[in-house]
């Protein structure tokens, strides 16, 4: 909604297509909201990998190594997106 208000026609020159402007708007709101959701992802499973290694650090015989899976691949995403 504010896209459409502020890329009214009347403030650009008629040879920028304000449609495609538009377009191009929502595409950009929606690759935000998917790097958005990525990175909330990313960091929930860190938490939680933190939080399992917290709580077996006191147990007698048992070695536990925090990790999150396909790390590399979920930063080059984040990455990219941003």
């Amino acid at each position: 909604m504010t896209a459409k208000i502020l890329f009214n026609q009347i403030y650009f020159p008629e040879v920028i297509d304000i449609s495609k402007v538009l377009r191009l708007s929502i595409g950009i709101v929606n690759e935000i909201i998917v790097l958005e959701n990525e990175i909330n992802s990313l960091l929930e499973d860190e938490k939680r990998a933190s939080e399992d290694y917290e709580n077996s650090r006191g147990q007698k015989g048992r070695f536990f190594v925090p990790a999150v899976t396909n790390l590399e691949t979920r930063c080059k995403t984040i990455f990219s997106k941003s």
